[in-house]
């Protein structure tokens, strides 16, 4: 499990919806390889970026991106129309530090992403057999966790005393996770929220408004 350090701070970021197709343009443009480049991959892909490159690792280390993919409307057969829950699991990206933080590595972790996503809908359940063994193996690594994806639209959730001002994830502080969604005030934009040592954060906000302009 990863774990935010003492002392960290919650930072809050928006890639509205301009930055959102610019940033698809910029990896569908660079990259060698066809890919679906959508919102989740160029989100995932973006926060990531920033972060190895705020926090400067190594370049031959092996990092790892984890976020979940909703699995409900891709089984089969399919789940039944009165299923009331989720069906949620967890995929990952691996990728070299130097190959992220290099010129080209916005490019290269939306391709990842993205290729990941397309193989989550052709078959979500791939390889679940061998899930428990990959999971504690990876988690191991300290994987960089994206918790939340803009599909699951919390921000439409209405408990009769209307929509959520903020939606926050707790558990990020304690996991040193991301959480992402989308935008409450930004329309077809997307919410990142982080756990991090306020140098660290700072950093980060750096390289953010750096990729973003």
């Amino acid at each position: 499990m990863n774990l935010a350090p003492p002392g960290a701070i919650l930072g809050n970021f928006t890639i509205n919806a301009d930055q959102l197709r610019r940033l698809k343009e910029m990896a569908s443009s660079k990259s060698k390889y066809s890919f679906h480049c959508s919102t989740i991959a160029v989100t995932y892909a973006y926060a990531w970026v920033c972060l190895v490159r705020a926090r400067g690792y190594p370049k031959e280390k092996h990092l790892y991106l984890k976020f979940p993919g909703d699995c409900r409307r891709r089984l089969q057969p399919p789940l039944p129309t009165e299923y009331f829950g989720n069906c949620i699991a967890c995929y990952f990206v691996e990728a070299k530090a130097g190959d992220l933080a290099g010129e080209d590595g916005f490019t290269t972790a939306a391709r990842l992403v993205g290729e990941t996503i397309e193989r989550l809908k052709h078959d979500p359940l791939e390889g679940m057999d061998n899930w428990p063994e990959k999971y504690r193996e990876i988690e191991m690594q300290q994987p960089f966790i994206a918790a939340g994806s803009p599909t699951f639209k919390v921000y439409d959730v209405d408990f009769l005393w209307g929509r959520p001002v903020k939606v926050g994830v707790p558990s990020i502080a304690r996991r040193g996770a991301m959480s992402v969604s989308e935008s409450r005030d930004a329309g077809g934009g997307v919410e990142i929220g982080l756990a991090l040592p306020k140098q660290e954060m700072d950093e980060f906000g750096a390289q953010f408004s750096l990729l973003c302009v």
